[in-house]
């Protein structure tokens, strides 16, 4: 009887399994990173909602030369620079309380704007929110 039990929830979870990464098969092919001869090209739009609060629309891009950085560290750069971004503005419990999808297409216009851009020389972040842009440039040495 256990071992049909075993068969039994090795299916379930197989099935479970399947329905998931058919779900998921598009988000998981699609490419986060455009490639064109000269540059890099990251773009995300972020809808943060919820039923008391409300909704906030993120923007992210960011672009770079591809002649000094490999395509797997500008992603892992933009990466972690939006997630100290997002973590500044907003607790962890803050954000537990938001439904974050990414959407397709704004819808009007973003709430906060994250703007990234990368050179040989280092990395210029700007954040745009109702209260103005901030602006930060960074050395290579100073952001690694």
């Amino acid at each position: 009887m256990k071992f049909y039990l075993t068969i039994f929830s090795l299916l379930l979870f197989s099935f479970g399994n399947a329905q998931l990464t058919k779900e998921n098969k598009e988000k998981l092919l699609k490419d986060l990173v455009t490639v064109t001869p000269q540059k890099f090209t990251f773009k995300e739009i972020n809808l943060f909602s919820n039923k008391t609060d409300k909704s906030v629309q993120i923007l992210i891009t960011a672009d770079s030369d591809k002649d000094f950085i490999s395509r797997d560290n500008f992603l892992s750069t933009v990466d972690s620079i939006v997630f100290m971004i997002i973590s500044g503005m907003y607790t962890t419990e803050e954000l537990a309380k938001y439904d974050i999808k990414e959407i397709d297409d704004l819808i009007g216009s973003p709430d906060v704007t994250i703007k990234i851009v990368m050179t040989k020389d280092g990395v210029q972040i700007l954040v745009t929110t109702k209260n103005g842009t901030n602006k930060e440039t960074l050395s290579w040495d100073e952001l690694l």
